[in-house]
Formats: structure tokens, sequence, C-alpha cells
């Protein structure tokens, strides 16, 4: 795969450009920009659009997805990437393999790492049957050096051997992610909140495997072939390293971003079944149940004793006294009196009159 494309085009990304293909797209992508935004605003004035806490299943999936995005991050940094002897020692591809290991072993201080070692190794085998050197530098810069190093059946001569014991590695970390984008988004972890995304976040987690493969296999390793500086050098591991840590942290961090807004009800609020609203119905009947029995059992224990109800008839008495001491203050009934004056009695009539009638309507 050629290594220039996108950022080739990025010098033609003028301003004319983009106002052109805005101006073109402009008339097609605003009617439905709009639409889609009323749609969203009718749907978040529903019943249930009350904005919400996230519940505590919903709490604990942000809080994966918080620390996979900080683990992703975390490992872009070039602490955790493999060592790239290359750039270490400022070494072009094409360094004769004497003046490279005198590089290494003056910035090792003579102590040299057994990856390090076994590349040198490898770098000096046979070099009369093929461009040992030249090619395992190129397959170092596009495979890495677990792959150059650790491949048992892999060799120059065939280098698509690189790319095929490579694939499966790049893969297995999808797999790792799409897996955890399905446990979180399932309903055991996250609820009926998480597994309205479940589909979604699988197509992301497909997608991004999709494309590392693609652009993996369609790599032309010999790319860098006629690279004379090191800075031209396209360091496709390390480079796709990074990109697929940023991928993953973006990845999961819009998952958490939309099941953080929809599980609030801020965002798409998804009105509730019949069979949601009829559990919260009989439960709200259940609890007020529960707690008229509870007064009725006050209220009776309160009447059978004498003590309790004397102190119960003295309570009232006390309240319906300091009530009419209340209303009998002036600023009390100059209040009711401002009130009363601003209503507007034959208005208020009619609604009333509205109200029985609707309501015996039926009668």
């Amino acid at each position: 795969m050629d290594d220039h494309g996108f950022m080739d085009f990025l010098p033609y990304l003028t301003f004319s450009s983009v106002f052109q293909i805005l101006l073109f797209a402009g008339p097609w992508l605003l009617p439905r920009g709009i639409a889609f935004y009323r749609s969203i605003k009718s749907a978040n004035q529903g019943p249930n659009s009350v904005v919400r806490p996230p519940p505590p299943h919903v709490q604990r999936c942000l809080n994966i997805l918080f620390g996979g995005v900080l683990v992703c991050l975390v490992l872009t940094l070039p602490y955790f990437s493999p060592s790239n002897i290359f750039k270490e020692t400022g070494s072009r591809l094409g360094l004769p393999t004497k003046l490279l290991q005198s590089r290494l072993l003056a910035l090792r201080e003579g102590n040299l790492q057994p990856l390090e070692k076994l590349f040198l190794e490898k770098m000096e085998q046979a070099p009369e049957k093929w461009n040992a050197p030249k090619d395992l530098a190129l397959l170092y810069a596009a495979y890495g050096p677990d792959v150059v190093l650790q491949c048992p059946f892999c060799s120059p001569e065939h280098s698509n051997s690189y790319l095929y014991y490579a694939l499966p590695a790049i893969m297995g970390w999808h797999m790792i992610h799409i897996f955890l984008l399905g446990a979180i988004t399932s309903t055991f972890v996250s609820g009926s909140e998480g597994a309205r995304w479940r589909t979604y976040a699988t197509i992301a987690g497909v997608a991004l495997a999709a494309g590392e493969f693609y652009m993996t296999y369609t790599y032309d390793w010999e790319a860098n072939k006629q690279k004379r500086a090191l800075g031209e050098v396209d360091w496709f591991y390390w480079k796709m390293r990074m990109y697929r840590q940023l991928a993953f942290a973006t990845t999961d961090a819009f998952l958490g971003w939309f099941l953080w807004l929809t599980s609030t009800n801020r965002w798409l609020v998804k009105p509730a079944s019949i069979t949601e609203q009829l559990n919260e119905a009989t439960q709200t009947l259940a609890e007020s149940y529960t707690q008229i029995n509870i007064v009725s059992s006050l209220r009776n224990a309160i009447v059978r004793d004498n003590e309790l109800r004397a102190t119960q008839e003295e309570y009232w008495l006390v309240n319906a006294q300091e009530t009419r001491n209340m209303e009998s203050e002036r600023e009390v009934i100059d209040a009711r009196n401002i009130a009363m004056s601003r209503m507007d009695m034959d208005r208020l009539k009619g609604t009333y009159d509205n109200v029985l009638e609707r309501l015996f309507a039926g009668l």
C-alpha cells in the first residue's frame, strides 16, 4: 500500500474546495440534519424524559470504559512501545550490520537485550543468498521486532510468511476489544441501557478489525526500499500500533458518552414499554397499600390508648388555635384580600363549570 494517499491530498484541501463541497452537499444535508435534531428534541420531551443520574450498573460500566480509555492512551506513550533500534541509534535501514552493531553497543554500553542480539545475528546470516540486512530491516519497519525475530517459519525469501504470522496477533487485540464491548453492552452487565448499543458497539469493533486487517494485508513492506533518510521511513508497525490504541480509546469514549447520555435521559429517550409501566404502577400501588396499612395500624393504636388519644386531641386543638391566630393577623388578611381581588371569578367559574361538565358528561 502506498504510504502517501491522504497525506498528499491534504495540501489540496483548501478553504475554497471545502466551501464548494459544502455548497454542493449543503442542500441535501441541512434538511436531514434539522429533521434529525427535531426528532431527538421531540423524543426528549416525553413523560419519561426527566433527567436522572446513571443507574448503578451503568455507572460501573462507565468506570470500566473510562479505565479502558486511560489504559489505551497510556499504551501510546513511547515508554510502553517496543524499542526501535534504528531510531534509537539514528541509523538508516540500509546501514551495514557491523556499523549498526557498534552504534547499538555504544548506546547500550555493551549490554544488548536478547531480541537485539537475535536481530543482529539474523542480519549477519547468509547475506550471499539474499539481501538479508536490507530485507530484514524493511520487514522490521513493517511488522515490528517481535514478528521478525520470533517467527519460526518466516524467511525474507517468502515475505508473506511474516504477514501471515503478524495477522493473528493483530486480530487477537481486536477480538479482545470486541469481547469487552460485547460484555459491557450485555443485558447482564449494563441492563437495557447498554443493550441498546450492543449492535453499534459490535459493528464499530468489527469495523476497526477489518480496517486494520485491510491496511496490514495490502501494505507493501518494500515501501521504504528507496528511503534514504531516517525521517522518510514509514514505521508502519509503530504507527499502526499507536493508531490501534487511539481507535480503541475513541470507540470506548464514544460508547461511554452515548451510554451516559441515554441512561440519564439526556438523549434518545426511550419510552417505557407496557410491561414496564404496569410493573411500575403495580409497585407504586403496593407501596401505597403498605403505607396505608401502617397508618391504619397506627391510627387504631392511638384510638385504643387513652393517653395517646388525649395527646392527639390536644395537638389538634392547639393546631386549630394557632391557625385561627395566624389568619386573624393583619398581614395575612391584607394578603388574602389582595389575592382575591386579583382573581377573575367569572373565568374561574367558567373553568370549574367545564371541568364538571366533562366529569359528568357520561352520566
